[in-house]
């Protein structure tokens, strides 16, 4: 009991010993101890929140996909009139393009969410040696009647746009090749 007695002041109204004594490196501990907590569960809290929003996200593609140009076979169209029949052929409808060198269509339905509608536009013209690209503009048409354009392209979409495509690009000459991207992947891994 004595030296309980002498850790403890003998009249609790006195803080003084408190202020210089055993009990301010224990109230120290606990503060720091209080302090790392804090910092760390907020840390914690925030690498939580960014995991599952990443895991929510939808996956993204490029808004546009190439296609090479078979030359080994002769066509009696040029790749303008090739381009404008393979599309009419896969149900789009073909529009005058903004310049020359571009084959249109008009805005297809393709999703429809409730609140909004997907709508999608093509623009493909020919790039570079022997490639097509295909650029899709997709478009949320709300309910109200406004539209608003995409800035990225979901998997699923992308997949529903090509696949009315395939056949008939295939059947003038024009073979899916991907992105810049995929191509740049698939040369790194053949070591070309």
């Amino acid at each position: 009991m004595a030296n309980s007695a002498s850790v403890l002041p003998l009249n609790l109204k006195d803080t003084s010993a408190l202020e210089n004594g055993p009990g301010t490196h224990i109230e120290r501990i606990m503060e720091r101890r209080s302090t790392f907590l804090t910092r760390w569960t907020s840390r914690l809290t925030l690498l939580l929140i960014a995991t599952v929003s990443l895991g929510c996200s939808p996956r993204l593609s490029p808004l546009y996909r190439d296609f090479s140009i078979d030359e080994s076979t002769q066509y009696e169209y040029d790749i303008y009139e090739r381009l404008t029949l393979a599309m009419e052929e896969a149900g789009w409808s073909v529009i005058e393009g903004v310049t020359s060198n571009i084959v249109a269509t008009e805005g297809r339905d393709f999703n429809s969410w409730g609140i909004y509608t997907m709508e999608v536009e093509l623009e493909a013209s020919p790039v570079g040696n022997g490639y097509v690209r295909l650029f899709i503009h997709p478009y949320r048409r709300y309910f109200t009647g406004t539209r608003g354009k995409m800035p990225y392209l979901k998997r699923g979409l992308a997949k529903a746009v090509l696949s009315t495509l395939e056949t008939p690009f295939e059947t003038y000459g024009l073979k899916f090749a991907g992105t810049a991207e995929s191509r740049d992947k698939a040369h790194r891994r053949n070591g070309n």
